[in-house]
């Protein structure tokens, strides 16, 4: 299978060359277009943004709260998860509904937190809190929950740096 990928690529770069001698440089440039989908391209992004991520934290009545945990977890990567991904596919679907967050709060520009509860992205988001969030601070009405948006740069060199979009009020567990 090896071989025939080399000998179809080797293939493509000899008709190329073939173009080059026939048509010319300049001809050779327009009609290289219908080849080059042949040739991979490892440039994916032309330029890194910021990206939003969703942390909680847990309360414990009449106590400290619990350091910032990331809600959504990155499912562990297998070839099973080339053909059979449902992990996969719940961790996008919840990275979108964070995106929407963003950009309706982006949208609204700064809105007072109560005015923002009332966006249906965010409650939405708040659910997608509750589910991630542990069995044991489900289970018990001593606990309670509070959520944050932060919005993660970094330069490729550095590490992340955050700010924060919103931070929720604290919710009592359900």
């Amino acid at each position: 299978m090896q071989a025939q990928v080399l000998v179809g690529f080797g293939a493509c770069l000899l008709v190329a060359a073939l173009l080059v001698g026939k048509f010319g440089r300049s001809e050779f440039a327009r009609r290289w277009g219908l080849l080059s989908v042949f040739v991979p391209t490892w440039r994916f992004f032309e330029r890194l943004d910021a990206s939003p991520d969703l942390l909680y934290r847990v309360w414990l009545r009449g106590s400290e709260p619990g350091p910032w945990l990331r809600v959504i977890p990155h499912p562990p990567r297998s070839l099973r998860s080339l053909i059979w991904n449902p992990e996969g596919n719940l961790t996008l679907a919840s990275y979108g509904l964070v995106d929407q967050l963003v950009a309706e709060l982006e949208e609204h520009g700064r809105l007072e937190l109560a005015a923002a509860e009332q966006l249906v992205s965010y409650r939405l988001v708040r659910c997608l809190v509750e589910h991630f969030c542990p069995a044991t601070l489900r289970a018990s009405p001593d606990f309670g929950y509070q959520f944050k948006l932060v919005s993660l740069t970094s330069n490729g060199v550095l590490p992340a740096a955050s700010e924060e979009l919103l931070v929720s009020e604290v919710y009592a567990a359900v």
